[in-house]
């Protein structure tokens, strides 16, 4: 609804703007003014209506939460929340054709019926509408250069009653934090009793972030929440959300248990090196990919995770013969719960949880 009062909103103030122009021109008659005034005020309207719907921001504690530090704070009139998230993303498919070289419109009309079914669930759960929506800092980065930190959101499956939730650190790609990736990975969440903590980075340049402060902020909240097991900790990235990763690994490998790469950029120079050989050992790591991806051909991932190979590390990995850049929506069941990251979880990951004081297996 908010989307269409928005909608609303720009013709009017657009058919506003133009009939004064042309009045401009032209004698000036009574009626016109009239009418470009009422469009005026009908298209403000309309913004305050989109406005006064919009989400809060304030989730109450739950299962799902976000968390603002620093200079950044949740804004309910940024154009982000006051136009829904799915209608932004709706806007996005049908644009992504004519500015992006990877994605035609074969693929616009399926990354939007994709997201339609992703957000469609979601809006059925209050939290994560109450939440809105972090894609405002994709816009200023693009825009203006300006990363604002730090915002996440976090889902912990407290009705598990588990003594301690091992983590998930999921790095999003470029376009920005979609609250949508939280909702794919809830699922692995509530089946395996893990914590998922979504960060957010602007438009997804993680590789901007040389020191990984945003991950040491988040790393330091691990530690300093007590549901959470700092010592059972995973990293993964999607797309470019793969050079936050292995830059995080040459910082602080140390961190975590292993790492897992979705449809990644890896930059071969990287992991070539030889720091980066001797700060992954003892890691393990879980690469998932499609065949059919054109933005980062799977010959480049199985070019670098032979090069992780040949350094002696532990690689997992597999690749979905018929998939694009989009597995990560379209393969959702598989890759987050039943063949990929939640069955290679149970291979990797020891829990140290109890529920209700007995083991949890």
């Amino acid at each position: 609804m908010g989307g269409r009062f928005v909608g609303g909103a720009f013709v009017m103030l657009l058919s506003g703007i133009i009939s004064l122009w042309l009045l401009w021109f032209r004698r000036v008659r009574v009626p016109g003014i009239f009418i470009a005034g009422f469009l005026l005020i009908g298209g403000l309207c309309c913004f305050s209506c989109a406005s006064a719907i919009a989400p809060a921001g304030g989730i109450p504690d739950g299962n799902f939460t976000q968390r603002y530090s620093g200079n950044s704070s949740f804004s309910k009139n940024t154009l982000a929340n006051v136009v829904p998230e799915i209608d932004q993303l709706k806007i996005g498919s049908y644009l992504f054709p004519h500015i992006d070289p990877f994605i035609d419109q074969q693929q616009g009309v399926r990354i939007r019926r994709l997201f339609l079914d992703i957000y469609r669930e979601m809006r059925q759960d209050a939290l994560f509408v109450e939440a809105g929506s972090a894609l405002s800092t994709c816009y200023e980065d693009i825009l203006e250069g300006k990363r604002r930190t730090l915002h996440f959101y976090e889902y912990v499956p407290r009705h598990l009653a588990l003594e301690s939730y091992p983590v998930v650190i999921f790095l999003h790609g470029s376009l920005g934090n979609f609250k949508g990736y939280t909702w794919v990975l809830k699922s692995m969440a509530d089946s395996e009793g893990y914590a998922v903590i979504a960060p957010t980075y602007g438009c997804g340049n993680w590789h901007l972030d040389e020191d990984s402060s945003v991950l040491t902020a988040v790393y330091e909240h691990c530690v300093e929440e007590p549901a959470l097991n700092q010592k059972s900790i995973y990293l993964a990235g999607l797309s470019n959300g793969g050079r936050g990763v292995i830059r995080e690994i040459q910082n602080h490998s140390n961190r975590y248990k292993g790492f897992v790469l979705i449809s990644p950029v890896l930059e071969s120079k990287i992991i070539s090196s030889v720091d980066f050989a001797s700060s992954s050992a003892g890691k393990e790591f879980l690469i998932i990919h499609g065949e059919n991806d054109r933005r980062i051909p799977a010959t480049a991932v199985r070019t670098a995770e032979a090069i992780l190979r040949n350094k002696g590390l532990s690689v997992a990995s597999h690749y979905y013969p018929k998939e694009d850049h989009f597995l990560f929506f379209s393969q959702r069941a598989s890759v987050i719960q039943d063949q990929d990251i939640g069955s290679w979880l149970k291979k990797t990951g020891t829990k140290h949880s109890t529920v209700h004081g007995k083991p949890r297996r």
